[in-house]
């Protein structure tokens, strides 16, 4: 894609063109499953909660890129603190943005549990038979840790 634009590959036009779009792409993609779960639940939050998600997840990248260039301009050096710097940067950042993801996901689907169980019960999708299959069942998993009780 970023020839077609007119980056040549290796060059930083080129590494971001592609980040973006294949983060847009994946946002498309999950919105599908967002725009299904709105024809389920009325109450669903909106059709396309999972775009932004994925554009931030491209924003955040190009965010860091930028940190480590300049840190490496101030002379900093790759280290076991520089790494756990890292590590505690993506564990906050994805505790703030997943966790309105997961919300939306779950409120769109309403309650994630077998099909006919109740009558909120979102339809049973391959992941959850999946998932059956092997004694697990995700719909009650995800309502124990995202549940308002």
């Amino acid at each position: 894609m970023s020839t077609v634009l007119g980056f040549k590959p290796g060059t930083l036009g080129s590494s971001y063109t592609q980040l973006y779009v294949a983060f847009f792409l994946s946002g498309l993609v999950h919105t599908g499953g967002d725009i299904v779960l709105s024809f389920h639940n009325p109450a669903a939050p909106r059709s396309f909660f999972s775009m932004p998600f994925f554009l931030l997840q491209a924003f955040a990248i190009t965010v860091e890129d930028i940190l480590i260039w300049m840190a490496r301009r101030m002379g900093v050096k790759g280290s076991v603190w520089t790494r756990a710097v890292g590590y505690a940067w993506v564990t906050v950042w994805f505790g703030w943005c997943l966790s309105e993801y997961v919300e939306n996901a779950i409120r769109a689907g309403g309650t994630m549990k077998e099909a006919g169980a109740d009558d909120n019960a979102m339809d049973s999708n391959l992941v959850q038979a999946a998932l059956g299959l092997l004694g697990f069942n995700i719909g009650t998993f995800a309502e124990s840790w995202f549940s308002e009780a």
